[in-house]
């Protein structure tokens, strides 16, 4: 019997947990998943597993904490700060992936090295070489730039450094959006080693059923996504509030939480729309398409960014959902969406011009239904399972198996 070749997926970033609700964690699971239904063997391998019973279908280990770099990695906390403690720890961890991946290795030979793309992590690549496997880098955003502009960043000439040789170095890169492939590009890149594979859907999102509320009934706008100031809420409030003025029964559902819950629910009062606006708080992402049912139109409401490098999770599973979409017109929203024919789009920033489609789709419940149709139609193939088999097929050639 031929077994199965064995894919590492590797993901070092102590940020991502394997069972986490945030949309690098559903990423992760969710391609592993498809990955296993090509007919590889896949062992996902996390900095932070947790609880790896709550996954199912998927191989999950934990990249082992040494004892040794945790107590120093306290002491120079303690001396230097939290960001010079990370950074340590960061860099550390190669050593125990290291070990990690060549005891994985002898127990179940590796075929190929998918990696996830962490600050400071290079011991995937420096396996696959040692191995003679291809090594695909999958990247999600300039990460150093990244970190520096929202964080701080220690060793930012380090950081630079591994994130340019991995990105040079990799056989293949799967980028998650066009600007992430021009950064790729920039940073030494072949073109022709890049692929862009934006986020995909769950088939559960394809099976929520178009609105169809009760007359009389409140007209309830949505918006999922964790509640962090790039993510545009706070604009999104203020159309509420504008909207309000014409549309009193209007009311807003915001699903997810974030570090701006607080000061986006202490803004809510003083415009006096919170007893119109209701907050879940962290869901899990199984309970998210319920929660887009209840939507008449769904909100993807960005703000203007300089680089718009991500793919939103968000938008691909509204699309899947059939709701009527309204969004600003920024980086990879632009590209997927269509103004007027599979949703309405606006400037970035621009509250007015968001209050003015979010009213004109409550006044036109046949809009609302045939953009919610054409946007469901469009994301057709935008599928993790897709996503799987075009990664599987990149590797394919060092396989010397057959595409499933």
């Amino acid at each position: 019997m031929i077994e199965r070749p064995h894919l590492a997926y590797v993901c070092a970033d102590r940020g991502i947990p394997a069972d986490g609700h945030a949309g690098s964690s559903i990423h992760l699971r969710r391609l592993a998943a498809a990955l296993v239904r090509t007919g590889l063997r896949v062992t996902l391998l996390a900095a932070r597993a947790g609880d790896a019973e709550t996954i199912p279908g998927i191989t999950v280990e934990q990249i082992p904490r040494d004892p040794l770099a945790q107590r120093i990695g306290h002491a120079i906390e303690a001396r230097g700060g939290a960001e010079k403690s990370r950074v340590f720890l960061d860099l550390a961890r190669n050593t125990e992936l290291s070990r990690k991946l060549d005891r994985l290795h002898r127990e179940m030979r590796a075929d190929a090295v998918l990696e996830r793309m962490s600050l400071f992590s290079f011991s995937g690549l420096q396996f696959a070489r040692r191995r003679n496997i291809p090594y695909l880098l999958e990247v999600n955003a300039p990460l150093t730039a990244e970190h520096k502009r929202h964080r701080g960043l220690e060793l930012e000439d380090f950081a630079s450094a591994i994130e340019g040789i991995l990105l040079v170095e990799a056989d293949w890169v799967i980028a998650v959006s066009s600007a992430v492939r021009n950064y790729a590009i920039l940073c030494g890149t072949k073109p022709e080693r890049i692929i862009v594979l934006p986020n995909a859907a769950d088939e559960a999102f394809r099976a929520v059923f178009p609105h169809q509320p009760a007359p009389g009934s409140a007209f309830v706008i949505g918006f999922v996504g964790s509640l962090k100031p790039w993510h545009g809420v706070q604009d999104l409030l203020e159309a509420f509030r504008i909207l309000l003025k014409d549309v009193p029964e209007a009311r807003l559902l915001i699903v997810g939480d974030g570090p701006e819950r607080a000061a986006l629910e202490s803004r809510s009062r003083r415009t006096g729309i919170d007893g119109k606006v209701e907050w879940t708080g962290s869901v899990k992402h199984e309970e998210v398409p319920g929660f887009l049912a209840r939507m008449e139109v769904a909100v993807a409401p960005y703000p203007a960014m300089a680089d718009f490098y991500f793919s939103p999770l968000k938008l691909i599973e509204y699309m899947a959902s059939g709701r009527a979409i309204v969004a600003s017109r920024a980086g990879q929203v632009a590209e997927i969406l269509k103004n007027r024919e599979n949703s309405l789009l606006y400037k970035p920033g621009e509250v007015e011009a968001m209050a003015a489609c979010l009213k004109r789709l409550w006044s036109d419940p046949r809009l609302r239904r045939e953009l919610g149709e054409k946007a469901r139609e469009a994301s057709k193939d935008m599928t993790w399972d897709r996503n799987a088999r075009v990664i599987h097929d990149l590797i394919k050639p060092f396989l010397g198996e057959p595409l499933r």
